[in-house]
């Protein structure tokens, strides 16, 4: 009688365990050590912060194909990663492959307006990406900036349970931007290391655009417009 009730209650605990227990145990991990005593819970898998798009917003725009035809007041958004453009039709989104634009003019809520063009159509060598480069400066030398979107991943975690979090820092995606200088069939792509950027704009240009170059920081995009602007004077 003992035997029987010693063995009913612990067929009742397994069941209320059973009951209890998540259906999917293979979607539970630990961290152990070799002894086998837990020292913490696997962390969650990280977040992701930011997107893959030249601006959050929709903005309205106007689309030069390279069939010549116009696309008016199209509400965009450009995807970097996939290289197209997405636009609002109705209650739709349709993708426009960046491979058939020549150039956009998007309408910024500043009352001003952002130029892009392809960069197969900037006097640079043709490239398989025809990603949409900005115009940043247009006179006898033009200055372009690419904008690349990059994802760095979540920081690893420490290894000692002490010191960790439970969460991880999220992967983050953040736009890099480089600028061109183009002049004819010459042009430059902008190295922000001083002695690199200079040695580059005299290589390729002469010796007559090191004055200009030696007072311009090519890290900011301010100085860069005033270079170009004063290198298309001369």
């Amino acid at each position: 009688m003992r035997y029987a009730l010693v063995t009913s209650l612990f067929l009742l605990a397994v069941g209320c365990l059973a009951q209890n227990s998540p259906t999917d145990r293979s979607a539970i991990h630990f961290q152990t050590q070799p002894n086998g005593f837990m020292t913490s819970l696997a962390p969650p898998p990280p977040g992701q912060k930011g997107d893959y798009y030249l601006h959050k917003e929709w903005y309205k725009a106007e689309i030069y194909l390279k069939d010549s035809t116009k696309l008016s007041d199209a509400k965009i958004k450009i995807d970097l990663k996939a290289n197209y453009i997405e636009i609002i039709v109705g209650t739709d989104i349709k993708v426009l492959p960046c491979s058939r634009v020549l150039a956009v003019s998007i309408a910024l809520p500043s009352g001003g307006r952002e130029e892009l063009i392809n960069e197969n159509y900037t006097g640079m060598p043709r490239s398989a990406y025809n990603r949409l480069l900005r115009v940043v400066y247009e006179g006898k030398y033009v200055l372009y900036c690419k904008t690349v979107a990059e994802l760095v991943p979540a920081a690893s975690q420490s290894p000692n349970p002490m010191v960790t979090n439970m969460t991880t820092k999220d992967n983050e995606i953040v736009l890099k931007k480089s600028y061109i200088l183009v002049h004819g069939k010459d042009y430059v792509e902008i190295s922000p290391i001083k002695g690199t950027f200079k040695e580059g704009m005299v290589k390729t240009f002469g010796d007559s655009v090191e004055p200009y170059v030696k007072k311009t920081n090519p890290k900011k995009e301010e100085e860069l417009v005033v270079m170009a602007k004063e290198l298309s004077t001369i």
